[in-house]
């Protein structure tokens, strides 16, 4: 029986000679590189005062944008940092929850940050399909490599 206190600890994995904190992010980065998108890993982190101290996941030079990975919801602690680093580096952030897939993700406008009206960024609409399965069908047993 396990117990309520007890945490699912995430896998680290490399990937591309990146060791990864989780594979949920060596999966992103495999969808970014099937995107050809070039992409940053914990490029740097930021002190964002109250929100406190923050690494973002993930640098997407063509968008001009952060990306955050999470494997459930983000929590409303989390939604804030996000929220404080997307105006503190006048740059979008985009949620990404789970694996890759067909559907909607967040993004935190710099525009419009604390957005209860937060636009919808709809990665399907840039023809991710390949991506999103060359992602989900990664393997990265035993140190080896995605192909």
């Amino acid at each position: 029986m396990k117990v309520a206190s007890e945490q699912i600890r995430p896998l680290e994995t490399s990937y591309r000679g990146y060791r990864f904190r989780s594979r949920l992010e060596a999966r992103w980065a495999v969808y970014f590189d099937a995107m050809n998108w070039k992409w940053e890993y914990e490029p740097e982190g930021y002190d964002l005062g109250e929100a406190g101290c923050y690494l973002p996941d993930f640098f997407l030079p063509p968008l001009d944008s952060w990306a955050e990975v999470k494997p459930s919801d983000f929590t409303e602690s989390e939604r804030r940092k996000a929220s404080a680093l997307c105006i503190s580096t006048k740059r979008d952030v985009i949620l990404l929850v789970g694996v890759p897939g067909d559907k909607y993700y967040q993004t935190m406008f710099y525009h419009e940050p604390f957005g209860g009206d937060a636009l919808i960024l709809g990665l399907r609409r840039l023809g991710h399909l390949g991506a999103v399965t060359a992602a989900r069908s990664a393997r990265f047993e035993f140190g080896e490599a995605h192909r």
